[in-house]
């Protein structure tokens, strides 16, 4: 027996050209009398061949190919055979791909409600913790008012002395959220600005400095990148940039040397810039992952779990998204996505 893979198969490129461009079946009853075959290798083992073009929507995806040894081996009949064999894959190939089609879509759109859910949820929680911190400023600002006069009125030495210290501090920690929170949903009238998202990262890392070199974690970031303007509040993006570096910061170890790699990129419609933020500090474990931009969720011992939602919210305010990706052996990556500011805008 000879071994049909070792053999070259006897068509030239022109018998597939002709099949793909015209849909038409090729039933040659002996290769040896058809014209331009006989100079093919191999003819001992295919004198008699079929083929027939898959059609799916007058477009040829594939062929079908039927060959034997013996001339006139195959006829009119084995033709219509494999034409109707022919005919039933094409369907079930046209029916898979609309399967799988329809599968990507329907995951598509379920993505899509899973994230208009997630937004509509977060825009309640942010409209409650707006009220929420109003409330709680001013009984909070009356209570430091308290300590502060409380403080001349106890005796030097006194325990009461470190008591009152420590109810002002976690007083003023308080305070400090309250402002944070206040900032953050304050419906101020200032409009958003064109702003290039180079010089604003340059300010963050100046900004954090200290930070970096205090727990020796190296600021990484590409010569040349391309100076990308996107319309935004300016004092809110900026927030959200360093609280995203500042967690990045706190999750390495100071004795490690961690790193910062920041990199920008356009998306592939290139209506939105990437901004990355990569950090090699300890993996976020997957259970943990759909839970980032949650309220009052953290994986830090004393976190408020605030921080990552309110950089969600200010986000999707700018009409962007805010992604993270966990990946053994490589590390902990924050992408930021925003619409690219129109040519007029810039």
């Amino acid at each position: 027996e000879q071994n049909l893979l070792g053999l070259h198969f006897p068509l030239s490129w022109h018998t597939f050209q002709h099949m793909r461009t015209t849909g038409e079946s090729i039933l040659i009853s002996d290769t040896a009398r058809e014209p331009g075959w006989q100079n093919l290798q191999n003819l001992e083992w295919v004198r008699s061949y079929i083929g027939v073009p898959l059609v799916i929507s007058d477009e040829t995806i594939g062929f079908l190919n039927a060959s034997h040894s013996e001339p006139n081996f195959f006829d009119q009949k084995h033709l219509l055979i494999l034409e109707s064999l022919a005919h039933h894959a094409a369907i079930a190939i046209q029916n898979a791909r609309l399967l799988d089609e329809l599968k990507k879509a329907l995951e598509k759109e379920q993505g899509m409600r899973d994230q208009l859910v997630h937004a509509d949820k977060l825009a309640a929680l942010g409209k409650m913790v707006s009220v929420i911190a109003h409330e709680i400023n001013n009984p909070i600002q009356t209570v430091k008012n308290t300590f502060y006069l409380l403080e001349d009125q106890i005796i030097p030495g006194s325990p009461a002395v470190e008591y009152l210290k420590m109810a002002s501090t976690e007083a003023n920690r308080i305070s400090d959220l309250v402002a944070r929170l206040r900032g953050t949903y304050a419906s101020g009238s200032k409009a958003m600005e064109s702003v290039n998202v180079l010089v604003l990262l340059r300010e963050v890392q100046d900004l954090l400095a200290p930070q970096l070199k205090q727990n020796q974690v190296e600021w990484c970031q590409k010569d040349g990148l391309p100076p990308y303007t996107v319309p935004a509040f300016r004092d809110k993006l900026k927030q959200v940039l360093i609280n995203l570096c500042l967690n990045a910061i706190e999750a390495m170890e100071a004795d490690q040397k961690g790193k910062i790699t920041v990199n920008l990129h356009l998306s592939p419609d290139s209506q939105r810039v990437g901004i990355d933020f990569h950090n090699t500090g300890p993996l976020i474990a997957e259970e943990a992952l759909p839970l980032m931009f949650d309220p009052f969720f953290t994986t830090k011992q004393n976190g408020t779990g605030l921080g990552l939602y309110i950089s969600y919210d200010i986000i999707r305010e700018h009409q962007g998204e805010i992604l993270v990706e966990s990946t053994p052996g490589k590390g902990v990556t924050f992408t930021i996505w925003l619409p690219l500011a129109a040519a007029k805008e810039e």
